[in-house]
């Protein structure tokens, strides 16, 4: 939040919580400039404290956002069971913060063998 703060005294324009702990959904919210929007799509606590006065104060938009239909739920389980994905390899990639952009356009292009990439802060 710090790094943030000095770079963005204001905060900055959008924040996306992909992991949607407490923690993180809290530290979203501090990260957003007055007026700003978080969006929540990590689906890792299902109940969560949240700054209510500082969310109304400062007019921060909150959306959530769930890219996955019953279809693809549906869809995976079937490729599953007929054995042509192995859950165990390959699905997920960790890498530096500073590759954030670069995984991000692989994740929307037409072609990555990652389901999941996490970003690591530097040391």
């Amino acid at each position: 939040m710090k790094e943030i703060r000095e770079s963005y005294p204001e905060g900055v324009d959008v924040v996306i919580d992909a992991v949607g702990s407490e923690d993180t959904r809290k530290l979203a919210i501090g990260a957003v400039r007055r007026s700003g929007k978080v969006i929540f799509v990590g689906l890792h606590d299902n109940e969560v404290r949240i700054p209510g006065n500082a969310i109304v104060r400062n007019e921060i938009e909150i959306k959530g956002s769930f890219s996955y239909t019953d279809e693809d739920f549906r869809r995976a389980v079937n490729l599953l069971e007929q054995g042509l994905l192995d859950p165990r390899e390959g699905w997920i990639d960790i890498r530096p913060l500073e590759r954030g952009q670069e995984s991000f356009e692989e994740l929307t292009g037409t072609f990555t063998k990652f389901v999941k990439i996490m970003l690591t802060p530097s040391e």
